[in-house]
């Protein structure tokens, strides 16, 4: 995951450094992909926009990198497929950098359905599950900070949030 080896955050992102520091201990050649936040969520019920209202955490200003998942799979075929130029990285994983009120945006202009960024407070987040407002809060303060220049010229068709947004129903 992504940032889990800066041990800044969030329960879940530590324990997935845990499972990095336990696969270099075996000795092993190994090549880390730490994903980022999954596109894919901000179309979920759960994080989606309701009734035209992307309501979210994040400050209008943080940037939050983000992937689609099926980049995911194609940039770990290169690593098997080029293992030489591959084995001993940790790699961040994104496609795109962006702030709520673009992506927002972003919706609208793609789907023709107005939707609007409303920022919610972080304790109304954490009264719901602390471990999304611990999430949110690493997002605002910290960030992903994955070479998305360096990604797209390993992968040129790696997407970011519209071409994601045009093709996925």
């Amino acid at each position: 995951m992504g940032g889990a080896e800066r041990e800044t955050g969030p329960s879940h992102f530590d324990s997935k450094w845990q499972i990095e520091e336990h696969i270099r201990s075996l000795g092993l050649p190994t090549t880390v992909l730490r994903p980022v936040f999954f596109m894919e969520n901000l179309t979920s019920p759960m994080m989606g926009p309701r009734d035209g209202v992307l309501a979210n955490a994040l400050k209008p200003a943080t940037s939050l990198q983000m992937i689609a998942v099926n980049d995911m799979g194609v940039l770990a075929a290169l690593g098997f497929a080029l293992p030489k130029e591959f084995i001993g990285e940790a790699t961040e994983l994104a496609g795109d950098s962006l702030s709520m009120p673009p992506v927002a945006e972003t919706m609208t202009r793609v789907t023709s359905q107005p939707v609007r960024f409303v920022e919610v407070p972080l304790d109304q987040v954490a009264a719901f599950s602390q471990v999304t407002a611990d999430m949110l809060a690493w997002f605002n303060d910290y960030g992903y900070e994955a070479d998305i220049a360096g990604l797209r010229k390993r992968n040129p068709g790696l997407r970011n949030f519209e071409t994601f947004q045009r093709t996925t129903s």
